[in-house]
């Protein structure tokens, strides 16, 4: 027996005992025990998974615009790229279908397996077509794959709660680990990796990246905790109309007011710092290490501190320092942006900043989200706050491009600031000043 496996074998003996009455290979045995109650197995697994769904969306979402601008397609055509991202803001209507046909861990490996397997084909057509060619079909099937990935990510998301349970921070850290993981090699590292495949090798490769990724989930066995209430009855009523009772909890009307205005001081800022180091004079291939390699490095390394030492304070706590950490992070862009501080050391001071409390806000957020969850609805629920997150971010950013224009990035920056402040002063009298009412 090899020696990690017998010093494996040693030290698990007691969990592992009744592995000797089997006849299966005694390496093969110990093995996959480990791998069906190791916790970092259960962490691989999730980061992976997490990891999967990211790596092409990142990839595509910044490649696509690129290689379309140098074949000269026109920016009209480019445009429609926007309709990629419809299928992770429809998810929420098929969310209620994903929680209905999920109660086992077999049942969530299927949604998963299924939507993966339907991503990788789509995929991998796209590597056998021609972009000057093909278009409307690869468009065609690029949403039908981030429709997929959406499906994946309803499943992953109600398994992730079924799983650790009121471990929310640990489950998000991974979460919001995994999608900056994603940026960084989709972005970043395969985007540098297209000038050396080319299209056809890049998708193709592509394509089995994201089924290797679901190895782990094919290992996992852990149990999921039973359900309260699980008669048939009850989840035979999941449906729409989940959505709407959402909505009807004590305490929700405030809990929704919190997720929209975390991010608002924010999302602003990141949607204008590109546009902002484009007239400070930086280069294209500069602007995309600094956000797809740094910055998203910096909120990969920001989800994991945040996930390591702010599972030990309550999600209130949590809340006020990362809320916290964002308004520091804006003051910081306003202020270099006002004293002119446009030099390397600056920007990666800025996107340090902004990244760092953007990947310990993401985590926080996902958390309280998560803990906001009802019993048979898992992915509804968490689908609907992350969607209402998107929304609401995506009308910030959307605005902020009119009003830096109209006003100067300075007077813009410190605008997002206050913003910031205000979430800080909210979080702090819901939580603090005035405890919330429970939801329910």
């Amino acid at each position: 027996m090899p020696t990690g496996l017998r010093s494996l074998d040693l030290s698990h003996e007691r969990a592992f005992g009744s592995i000797f009455a089997s006849d299966k290979p005694l390496d093969l045995q110990i093995f996959n025990r480990y791998m069906q109650t190791s916790p970092r197995h259960k962490q691989l697994t999730f980061f992976a998974l997490y990891v999967a769904q990211s790596i092409p969306m990142s990839l595509i979402s910044t490649l696509l615009p690129v290689v379309m601008r140098q074949q000269h397609f026109s920016l009209s055509t480019i445009g429609m790229l926007q309709l990629i991202k419809l299928p992770w803001i429809l998810k929420i209507l098929w969310a209620p279908l994903v929680d209905r046909h999920s109660e086992s861990l077999a049942s969530y490996k299927r949604w998963i397996w299924g939507s993966e397997l339907c991503y990788a084909l789509c995929l991998g057509l796209v590597a056998l077509l021609q972009l000057e060619l093909n278009f409307p079909l690869i468009l065609a099937l690029v949403v039908l794959a981030f429709a997929c990935s959406a499906t994946q990510d309803i499943a992953t998301d109600a398994l992730t709660s079924r799983s650790f349970g009121t471990d929310t921070v640990q489950a998000n850290r991974l979460q919001a680990m995994g999608q900056f993981a994603g940026t960084i090699l989709g972005g970043g590292v395969l985007m540098i990796a297209y000038s050396y495949l080319g299209w056809s090798l890049l998708f193709g490769l592509l394509a089995l990246l994201v089924l290797a990724l679901l190895i782990p989930l094919q290992l996992y066995r852990e149990p999921l905790a039973p359900r309260p209430n699980t008669d048939s009855g009850g989840r035979g009523g999941l449906g729409w109309g989940s959505i709407v009772s959402f909505f009807g909890r004590p305490g929700i009307g405030g809990h929704g007011l919190m997720l929209i205005l975390f991010n608002a001081g924010l999302v602003g800022t990141m949607a204008m710092l590109k546009p902002y180091l484009v007239d400070a004079g930086y280069a294209l291939a500069d602007i995309a290490w600094l956000f797809s390699l740094y910055g998203a490095g910096c909120g990969f390394v920001a989800s994991f501190l945040a996930g390591r030492y702010l599972r030990r304070l309550s999600h209130a706590e949590g809340l006020t320092i990362t809320s916290g950490l964002v308004v520091l992070a804006a003051l910081v862009v306003a202020v270099l942006a006002q004293t002119g501080q446009t030099g390397l050391w600056a920007v990666m001071l800025t996107l340090g900043a902004i990244w760092g409390a953007y990947g310990a806000g993401t985590v926080m957020l996902y958390s309280v989200a998560m803990d906001a969850v009802r019993s048979g609805s898992e992915g509804t629920d968490f689908t609907l706050q992350i969607v209402l997150l998107h929304l609401s971010s995506l009308v910030v950013a959307s605005l902020s491009g009119k009003l830096a224009g109209a006003l100067g990035y300075v007077p813009f920056f410190y605008i997002e600031g206050a913003l910031a402040l205000l979430s800080l002063l909210y979080i702090y009298y819901r939580y603090h000043a005035r405890p919330h009412k429970q939801i329910q």
